[in-house]
């Protein structure tokens, strides 16, 4: 489908099937008629001043004026065309969208992954078995041979390059001989199981085609100790004579050592997590570019605040609904005079795991006399996640906000409404029989967890909306080399 726009003597053409793009260029359109004050079907650098300023409200930044006036002067003659005004718009605004959704895909790759990773470190906790050096049984150094450089030619004046690698002089490996060739290129791997925190790799450069096979050209050691950031590592190294001078050439590897699961994957949610916050910063300075784009264009609001899903239906950039949205807003309303202002996702988790911990111990206080099997279970799930990071979706904290809202309704207030009139019947906590002032504590405790209760559904659904705030549909994710991937 074309649209055209014949407004000035440049012929502007898009073909399009989005309606909201065409939305915007229609918009952009009447405004280039709005700003045209002489109606010359061009825009001078004045006519654009006036027209910042009328929207502004008062004087607009010449600085940004003349940046804006800049960019869409594509051939520098003083004049913009409708096409130069609403292309750059529509360029700018499309690719900001497009760096949007990147960083909110790449936000939830890296969010999934520190979970996973954390999860992973807490999980072996409790199955990491460490030797009398600090080194976990079944601990591994991953070797790549990449390749080789400048190796020193024999007598013949060739070389048949092969490497030899050996561990603490055993668990010896070689790499396959690459013929006449003195920068060889093996990228072969291979493992060794390690047992001692002063273990050495020693990788031998040897000439397959020498006076005597196997003839030495050089070798170089790496203690194990260089490689306990179990980071991967990889270098250049100078080759060595047995003497232990300098020889020519050298030996390009790739080492990897993993000692401890628990520091590694620690080490690896660490790096995720380092990597969220910088993806979240990029985000919120993509959005802020955005909304300066279309600063001037107070009607265009309707498309800050919008993006078209894969499926074609149109969603809010934060990622909540209406509802959602007035939820959070009036929750952080009433709050306010008793939360710290920047409470987010992890304070919430934090007062939402003391809340289970006050409703587990009440419902274990009112065990004997009622029947809280369900609050003991939900309260022991939500600590644990909260250790253990368990919940893969967000929808999982509004199923429970829902299922805990249930059980308020269909267990502890038909259970406050039947026995109330048995108060007067009953003799107080410090007087009476022992049945009567059991009876009385669990009345008392179950107002109590009432009142909790109604805390956690409020926790709960809070964190589901946060959470639910930066999830978006998952497309194309970018992958980082990191520790842990």
């Amino acid at each position: 489908m074309s649209t055209s726009y014949t407004q000035s003597p440049t012929k502007f053409t898009i073909n399009t099937n989005d309606p909201q793009l065409k939305k915007r260029i229609e918009y952009l359109t009447n405004e280039m008629r709005d700003i045209d004050v002489n109606h010359d079907e061009y825009i001078s650098r004045e006519e654009l001043y006036q027209y910042l300023d009328r929207k502004g409200n008062g004087e607009f930044d010449r600085a940004i004026a003349n940046e804006i006036y800049d960019h869409m002067d594509k051939n520098h003659d003083e004049q913009i065309t409708v096409e130069e005004f609403i292309r750059v718009y529509i360029e700018a605004d499309e690719i900001l969208r497009r760096k949007i959704e990147t960083a909110k895909q790449n936000k939830d790759y890296f969010r999934r992954q520190y979970e996973e990773n954390l999860k992973k470190s807490e999980e072996a906790k409790f199955t990491e078995k460490l030797n009398s050096y600090g080194i976990m049984e079944g601990s591994f150094v991953s070797v790549t041979v990449v390749s080789a450089r400048d190796l020193k030619s024999g007598i013949t004046g060739i070389i048949d390059p092969y490497v030899e690698v050996t561990l603490d002089g055993a668990q010896a490996l070689k790499t396959k001989v690459v013929n006449d060739n003195p920068d060889p290129i093996w990228n072969e791997k291979f493992t060794f199981e390690v047992n001692s925190g002063g273990s050495q790799l020693k990788f031998t450069v040897l000439d397959y085609g020498g006076i005597t096979r196997g003839s030495f050209t050089g070798e170089v050691v790496v203690p194990l100790a260089e490689l306990r950031d179990q980071t991967i590592h990889e270098a250049w190294l100078d080759l060595f004579e047995r003497t232990g001078a300098k020889t020519q050439g050298q030996l390009n590897v790739k080492l990897h050592w993993i000692h401890s699961r628990v520091k590694y994957h620690a080490l690896a949610a660490e790096k995720w997590k380092e990597a969220y916050a910088r993806e979240h910063e990029e985000l919120e300075e993509y959005q802020r570019h955005l909304a300066n784009l279309w600063d001037p264009f107070q009607g265009m609001s309707q498309f800050k605040t919008t993006y078209e899903n894969p499926r074609g239906s149109v969603k809010t950039e934060s990622g909540i609904t209406g509802l959602d949205k007035k939820f959070l807003h009036t929750f952080r309303n009433v709050t306010s005079k008793f939360m710290p202002e920047n409470a987010n996702e992890n304070f919430f988790l934090k007062m939402a795991t003391y809340a289970c911990m006050v409703s587990l111990i009440l419902s274990l206080l009112m065990s004997f006399q009622r029947t809280v099997f369900l609050d003991i279970v939900y309260s022991i799930v939500v600590i644990m996640n909260v250790q253990r990071n368990f919940f893969n979706d967000f929808m999982n904290w509004r199923y429970l906000s829902f299922a805990v809202g249930a059980s308020l309704v269909l267990i502890d207030l038909p259970f406050v409404f039947k026995y109330p009139g048995n108060w007067n019947k009953r003799s107080t906590l410090v007087d009476g029989n022992l049945l009567d002032r059991t009876r009385t504590f669990v009345d008392v405790m179950t107002y109590f967890h009432i009142i909790v209760k109604i805390a956690e559904i409020l926790m709960f659904y809070t964190i589901y909306v946060l959470q639910k705030k930066d999830s978006n549909p998952r497309v194309s994710i970018r992958k980082m080399n990191l520790a842990g991937s």
